[in-house]
């Protein structure tokens, strides 16, 4: 079974990236935000996954093993399959995430393209008491907690809660620059404003 993959990046597509190694190409499936991250030209290891399909592997490919163990515990809920447990670590790394699931955060866990609120409610049911312990301490900042915050200042500003969300997960999907509290609000409010690109 492979586990890990280092190689060079000689391809990218919408959802996935060729990697080469060994004078071998796989096939590797990531998320967006990692995808974003690596070039072709570039040497990268992947941590994978391999799901089985009618008999043929596919392979799933995260920047850390910690990214690969949530998507792993992610497919174990209900009605949760691999593109699904992908999107859901769109908008931030395994931390945020677990994190969101910790403080039963719906919304946030809902800003991967792929995730309903629907399942977003039936992974913190499952998955709450399980990540509990995994969620960072009081005060210590995350990618989820500075996304949490940004929220809610634009909520303090008189955006609607549903209007935050939207706007701050969509610059966490498209961000190339730095994600901290201060830019995530200034991008979100840009991007709320009148005539702004969706």
């Amino acid at each position: 079974m492979i586990i890990r993959l280092r190689g060079e990046i000689v391809g990218q597509a919408a959802d996935f990236v060729i990697l080469e190694a060994g004078g071998v190409g796989y096939q590797v499936c990531v998320h967006e935000r990692l995808r974003g991250d690596i070039r072709v030209g570039s040497e990268t290891v992947l941590h994978i996954h391999t799901h089985w399909i009618n008999g043929e592997p596919k392979l799933y490919g995260f920047g850390d093993r910690a990214e690969l163990e949530v998507f792993e515990l992610l497919l174990t809920v209900e009605g949760v399959g691999t593109k699904v447990a992908l999107s859901a670590l769109e908008w931030s790394d395994a931390q945020g995430v677990a994190n969101a699931i910790a403080q039963g955060d719906v919304l946030q866990l809902a800003a991967g393209k792929k995730v309903s609120r629907r399942l977003a409610e039936r992974i913190v049911l499952e998955l709450q008491r399980k990540v509990e312990g995994q969620a960072p301490a009081a005060g210590e900042r995350t990618a989820g907690s500075e996304v949490e915050a940004a929220k809610a200042a634009l909520v303090n500003l008189g955006y609607g809660d549903a209007e935050a969300h939207r706007a701050v997960a969509g610059v966490v999907r498209d961000a190339d620059g730095p994600t901290d509290k201060k830019s995530l609000i200034n991008r979100a409010l840009r991007a709320l404003e009148p005539g702004a690109k969706r």
